[in-house]
């Protein structure tokens, strides 16, 4: 504590009485609650504001490569073939691939639209409410797509329904796991702001679209031989 003082006397002189006592007082809550202080500056975000860089634009991720990801795995997609009873099933080939179109197609247009928005100064909390809303609005629009297309295509509307129902059921893990790092890179200080809250986010969006080839394939399989003699 004598430390503290050491070098005060040279210039304390100066000072005026009651400056005196202020400059005393502040040194020793200082080092009275030092260790309090320090954990609050280390808390306070100032190198991260400096090096993170508060105008990084979120439009700028329409360079990301989510964007790439859902026209490889597009491509992906129209290679995959289905058999049924040993015998290829062009039936469920095509529904297939219509399907995987339609989903991917409208994942590129949603979240394209998604960085459209003002996005780099709201909430955290509205933030997370637009993006969970843009996935919302992903799967409806996709599936009012899917089954509009099933129908005029000659199925019903309960085949249709009972296609669609299936391939959800599959996605169910991945969707709940994307949401669970969503809520978790939204509630962690290591993404600070808005463009790196929607930066990881959109890194674990890519890693989902990776995974629909496997999840729509499983679930065309589990159709059996449904569709086998459907003129599609």
């Amino acid at each position: 504590m004598s430390d503290l003082f050491k070098n005060l006397g040279d210039w304390m002189a100066v000072l005026s009485p009651l400056m005196t006592f202020i400059v005393i007082l502040v040194v020793i809550i200082s080092y009275m609650f030092r260790t309090a202080i320090s954990h609050q500056i280390k808390n306070i975000k100032i190198v991260g504001f400096f090096r993170r860089g508060k105008n990084e634009k979120i439009k700028s991720l329409l360079n990301h490569d989510l964007f790439n990801t859902t026209e490889i795995v597009k491509r992906e997609c129209l290679t995959i073939k289905f058999t049924t009873d040993g015998e290829f099933d062009s039936s469920k080939t095509k529904m297939f691939h219509d399907f995987m179109t339609f989903k991917l197609d409208v994942i590129n247009k949603e979240f394209s639209l998604l960085l459209e928005k003002n996005l780099n100064d709201v909430s955290k909390d509205e933030l997370k409410m637009i993006l969970l809303s843009s996935i919302n609005v992903t799967v409806t629009d996709y599936i009012q797509k899917t089954r509009t297309h099933f129908i005029e295509k000659g199925i019903t509307k309960e085949d249709a329904d009972y296609c669609i129902e299936l391939f959800e059921e599959w996605r169910i893990d991945t969707i709940k796991s994307l949401v669970d790092r969503i809520n978790s890179i939204f509630s962690s200080d290591f993404h600070y702001t808005n463009f790196e809250k929607l930066l990881g986010s959109f890194e674990v969006f890519s890693m989902a679209i990776s995974l629909i080839p496997k999840d729509g394939a499983m679930s065309f399989e589990d159709m059996n031989g449904r569709f086998k003699d459907l003129k599609y």
